[in-house]
């Protein structure tokens, strides 16, 4: 037998599967198709695979699956929105993209009235959505829009109070059938005003979408204490203000609704110090280990860091003196820190803050809230309690696809916007 009928004969090649053996993706079950969309990781991957068909965009558009994506993949932070004051003297927002791979047009607000020459200031942020204001946001606001940059809409709000306000804050509206709680037809706008009585009486705009919008008045009277003007700090859903009792007072964004609880006591000329200063020489922080950290500035120039315990509680967690724990840092001098000159917060971030001793020149520190420890700040651009914004899915294209995906509450780490992406 020679050595060619000796070897096996060549295995055949698999035959290729028809048509009808294949299992095509385009043949997925809609639950099939939701388990494998939940499963994206990326928004802009998701808006692109709605854009494939009209099955797909029927599963990712159901407002169950919306809510279930939302609550399994945070929004993604595209840059942030800081009040700046230019050369002419005029503040106006400028935005920070957060890598060069993100386009800063699509955030421009030169869609505002006046094509963005005019003096813009933003004044908070919720979901996808700036409160804004023209002119000087520190003196009395007379004129009001809610805008959203991505769909490069905006809303004048009535405001014909005639009280004085000193805090305008966005909150929620009430929720759709996708389970969103904001947006520029859905959103509720929260007036603090001056009122010379025993509580602060606050005004809600109402926005309802074709319900038409209204505004409300109410008071802070289960406060039980007049609110010390100027805001202290945001955290993922909440603002915070002291009250004159000696209490955090905290504005739920969601709700609207404020609630207190009891700051531990201390000397009563540092108690009536910090509630005459704050929001200068008074921070609430949330930090990096999950904490919430209320921050304090004395006479003395020592500082006090209290933290919130699992159980609600507040508890001295640590003090220092600024003047030592300065010492060491490029440009120290220990004048910084006599009396009667104070050292004032400049700027909140998430975990620490930014000091500033009120002396000549633009000398400034950080201080870390867990640790401690401090460090020269570097100049840049930066609002002193900077607010996040989520934006909706779908950057506008020839094609948008604005898909709810990204409805975030605030925490305080720059205007920074969530970006979902958009198809094409």
């Amino acid at each position: 037998m020679d050595a060619a009928a000796a070897d096996p004969p060549p295995a055949k090649a698999p035959s290729p599967a028809t048509p009808s053996s294949r299992v095509r993706a385009m043949d997925l079950n809609i639950d099939a198709l939701e388990l494998v969309f939940k499963r994206v990781d990326s928004p802009v991957s998701l808006i692109r695979a709605a854009a494939v068909c009209k099955r797909w965009r029927h599963a990712i558009a159901d407002p169950a699956f919306l809510r279930l994506f939302r609550s399994l993949h945070p929004p993604v932070a595209a840059g942030s929105y800081n009040n700046a004051e230019q050369t002419d003297g005029r503040i106006r927002p400028v935005f920070v993209p957060a890598s060069p791979s993100v386009d800063a047009r699509h955030f421009s607000l030169d869609f505002l009235p006046g094509g963005g020459s005019e003096s813009w200031a933003i004044l908070d942020s919720r979901g996808s959505l700036l409160l804004m204001c023209r002119g000087n946001p520190y003196q009395r606001v007379s004129d009001m829009f809610v805008c959203e940059p991505l769909t490069r809409k905006c809303r004048r709000i009535d405001f014909n109070s005639k009280r004085w306000v000193w805090g305008s804050y966005l909150i929620d509206g009430d929720g759709d059938e996708a389970g969103s709680h904001i947006g520029i037809s859905n959103f509720r706008v929260i007036c603090l005003n001056l009122f010379e009585s025993d509580n602060d009486i606050f005004s809600i705009f109402n926005e309802a979408g074709g319900a038409g919008s209204s505004w409300s008045h109410r008071s802070t009277g289960g406060l039980k204490s007049k609110l010390v003007r100027g805001s202290l700090g945001v955290t993922m859903d909440s603002l915070y203000f002291m009250s004159k009792d000696w209490k955090l007072a905290t504005l739920n964004k969601s709700s609207g609704e404020f609630s207190t609880s009891l700051m531990p006591p201390i000397e009563e000329v540092m108690r009536q110090y910090a509630l005459l200063r704050a929001p200068e020489v008074c921070a609430v922080i949330n930090g990096r280990d999950g904490k919430l950290r209320v921050f304090f500035i004395f006479p003395d120039n020592s500082v006090k860091v209290f933290v919130r315990l699992d159980a609600g509680d507040w508890t001295l967690e640590s003090s220092v003196l600024l003047s030592e724990a300065a010492r060491g840092l490029p440009g120290y001098n220990p004048s910084y820190f006599e009396r009667p000159k104070q050292t004032i917060i400049t700027k909140r971030r998430p975990g620490f803050v930014i000091l500033m001793p009120r002396c000549r020149g633009l000398w400034s520190f950080s201080i870390d809230l867990e640790t401690m420890e401090v460090a020269l700040a570097l100049p840049g651009i930066g609002s002193p309690m900077p607010f996040l914004v989520c934006v909706k899915a779908g950057i506008p294209s020839r094609q948008p696809l604005v898909l709810n995906l990204a409805t975030c509450p605030s925490t305080g780490s720059g205007t920074e916007v969530a970006m979902a992406g958009h198809a094409g």
